[in-house]
């Protein structure tokens, strides 16, 4: 991690980073963290869910008239069980058991493409499944769920970068037509740190084209989009999609930050189009103070520190805690780092006492805090190191005093032994 110009340098293991979140929540940061969780309005995404049967099979929904509905979820199942029916009392939510057959496997349909036709950018519309739907589930009871949204600024043009945290963008034309268009392009930002999500409601598009490729055995028979969607980010991943396709309602999610979404018609065409939603997700980054670096960092938390001998001005604390809310902003911002020197209250004899303004930095506090730095950083090391160096000295001196001993004693038996031999 870079310090950002920081004089220090930093580790921590998992231990101590725990010991800091906990040290960090101060009393402000929760009341905060609590204020952002009251104020905050997610989107109003509608939901219901009912018991279905083939004698009462008719979906009705509605907006307002300056509004459209775009589905986000829509499914029939035959499931048992009460979680399939969250909006349903726990009394008609087991009603179905009493349909199913208990030796019959559960069946689930897709619903999405079928309202799709019926519903999508309209402001209302009834829906059955008998008649609108090919329904593979046909004539078993069971329960039908539709997630849906009314929007109310829809943006259906060309070339337009949002600047909300959310929106709707579709063709122009929807869900009626859309015309000719090259690079019909949409680019989608968000700050440093956060990723753009892209959900691709209601895709109807020519259908591509039919190709024989020439093969060493036989030609093989290939598809080549027409009218095309395509969907990039700045990592060079990119999506394709053409046609009218279940698979093709996915959810797509950048690496980074930014999206670009372009549309592509060679003609006019009656077909509905292309209806998406997108949302950015994550906390931005925010920039590290000077003499302060970002220390981590994920979905949730973000911690800050400052460098040695210096604080947060806020907090007067080494480290900072910051939390996502709703995976969109954070409960508070970084302040600067400042020196760390020991606050002294000077009282002034000439007027009252202000605390707030007599309070500043001693100068014989700041050097003493020096000196006693300058000590534990450079004089015990050095005088440490010095008393190691004397004592490896005494110990060589010690074991070339005593090899110069052993070889005078050797030399001195040598010679008795000599004078011995020679008086025998």
């Amino acid at each position: 991690m870079n310090s950002r110009g920081c004089c220090c340098s930093c580790s921590f293991s998992i231990a101590c980073l725990l010991a800091l979140l906990l040290i960090s929540s101060t009393a402000t940061g929760v009341h905060s963290l609590k204020s952002l969780l009251s104020s905050y309005i997610p989107e109003q995404i509608i939901g219901f869910c009912a018991t279905y049967t083939e004698a009462a099979d008719n979906i009705a929904i509605t907006c307002k008239p300056n509004e459209v509905i775009a589905i986000h979820e829509a499914f029939l199942t035959t499931a048992s069980g009460g979680n399939q029916c969250p909006f349903l009392t726990s009394a008609e939510s087991r009603q179905p058991n009493q349909w199913n057959n208990p030796y019959q496997k559960a069946c689930r349909d897709d619903l999405r493409m079928s309202l799709n036709r019926k519903c999508s950018g309209f402001s209302n519309c009834t829906f059955s499944l008998k008649q609108d739907h090919l329904d593979k589930c046909a004539g078993i009871a069971g329960f039908v769920v539709v997630r849906h949204a009314c929007v109310a600024n829809l943006v259906k043009y060309c070339n337009w970068t949002p600047v909300d945290q959310f929106g709707y963008i579709a063709t122009p034309g929807y869900p009626e037509f859309y015309p000719r268009l090259e690079n019909c392009a949409w680019m989608i930002e968000g700050r440093l740190g956060q990723r753009v999500v892209i959900d691709l409601l209601d895709i109807q598009m020519r259908e591509p084209d039919s190709v024989m490729m020439p093969s060493r055995w036989r030609p093989k028979q290939t598809f080549k989009c027409v009218d095309t969607l395509h969907i990039s980010d700045s990592t060079n991943g990119a999506l394709n999609v053409c046609g009218q396709d279940l698979a093709n309602l996915l959810e797509v999610r950048s690496v980074d930050n930014k999206i670009t979404i372009t549309f592509n018609a060679s003609s006019f065409t009656p077909a509905r189009g292309v209806l998406l939603r997108y949302s950015l997700q994550g906390c931005p980054t925010i920039s590290a103070p000077p003499k302060g670096h970002l220390l981590y960092r994920n979905d949730t938390i973000a911690q800050y520190t400052c460098c040695k001998d210096h604080v947060f001005e806020d907090t007067r604390q080494l480290t900072r805690i910051l939390y996502c809310v709703h995976g969109l902003e954070w409960n508070a911002t970084v302040s600067k780092c400042i020196p760390a020197t020991t606050e002294v209250i000077v009282i002034d004899h000439n007027g009252p006492i202000d605390v707030d303004k007599t309070i500043y930095s001693h100068p014989m506090t700041q050097l003493s805090t020096d000196t006693r730095t300058l000590v534990s950083d450079f004089v015990a090391p050095t005088a440490l190191l010095i008393i190691l160096i004397g004592v490896n000295a005494l110990i060589v001196y010690g074991l070339v005093k005593a090899r110069k001993r052993a070889r005078v004693r050797r030399q001195t038996e040598s010679i008795t032994l000599s004078k011995r031999a020679t008086n025998v």
